[in-house]
């Protein structure tokens, strides 16, 4: 770093690090960060899993699975990876969201669960599943009313007490409460300035960021109703601020016939350090989970 700047760094410096990186990846004796990924081979391949430092973008119309999306992620980053996450919901309690976890770790269906019509092996497996789930490190809020600014001044503190954050997750981004009267020019600069935000606190936290983000309706005016980027609500904040964007779609929520039922696609249509591509999932609607074909 040249002395007296902010952050002017030479060049032998900086792939001196990538370097180090490349040396993480195939040494074990390297001690480096895991980056927080999906548990989804194929999906994983394509961006790398959620990257540190980044902001990804999951996109979807209602009924889609977005917040089933998220649970599968964070059970898998937090139980199989161990890392720590911190997971901002403005559409469910906390006690919905750990419900739809143990749901997903015991593979007993949610409607059982939420019903306590346990039946055999339940028991075991539902407790066990309590036993993996209380020893991760998942830190929950439900508070609907955060502002995006109140939402950062949360991570700040959350990071100051536990020392350091892998993923943070929010869903969903246009819930975040904005200035009352806002126009929607207004709200969308507001959105802008909350993703540079929580973009700038990723970098610095080396942490992974993904937001859940609503779907314009329009796509149901249309022949084919997968999403497109211009789709997403608020699309200018969006687009000019996330690093990775990926729309999820299934087929039967239009047509209930489809011949693409049970499974799931996941579009990436913003990658800056990838490829476009998209991969189809496997979706178990008893136990909400996604999964690798």
């Amino acid at each position: 770093m040249i002395e007296g700047t902010a952050s002017v760094e030479a060049v032998n410096s900086v792939v001196g690090k990538i370097l180090a990186d490349f040396e993480g990846e195939v040494s074990p004796a390297v001690n480096k960060l895991v980056t927080p990924n999906t548990g989804l081979m194929q999906l994983d391949a394509i961006t790398g899993g959620i990257p540190r430092g980044q902001v990804t973008i999951l996109g979807a119309r209602p009924g889609m699975g977005k917040t089933a999306f998220l649970v599968n992620l964070v059970s898998h980053v937090v139980v199989e990876q161990g890392l720590v996450c911190l997971y901002f919901s403005f559409e469910q309690s906390k006690e919905d969201l750990a419900l739809r976890m143990l749901s997903k770790i015991s593979r007993i269906p949610s409607t059982r669960l939420r019903q306590a019509q346990l039946r055999g092996t339940d028991w075991s497996q539902l407790t066990h599943a309590v036993d993996v789930l209380s020893k991760g490190k998942l830190y929950l809020s439900d508070s609907s009313s955060l502002s995006p600014e109140e939402l950062l001044s949360e991570c700040q503190l959350v990071l100051k007490q536990l020392g350091k954050i892998d993923l943070i997750v929010v869903d969903c981004l246009q819930l975040c409460r904005g200035t009352a009267g806002a126009s929607s020019s207004e709200r969308d600069f507001e959105l802008a300035e909350f993703l540079r935000g929580i973009k700038t606190f990723a970098i610095a936290a080396n942490c992974s960021v993904l937001i859940s983000s609503q779907v314009d309706r329009r796509v149901e005016t249309r022949l084919d109703k997968r999403p497109r980027l211009g789709d997403l609500r608020e699309i200018t904040s969006i687009e000019g601020r996330a690093d990775v964007v990926i729309l999820l779609y299934r087929d039967e929520v239009y047509y209930r016939d489809s011949e693409s039922k049970g499974t799931a696609e996941l579009h990436i249509v913003k990658n800056r350090s990838g490829e476009l591509a998209w991969v189809r999932l496997g979706w178990i609607p008893e136990t909400q989970i996604f999964c690798s074909l």
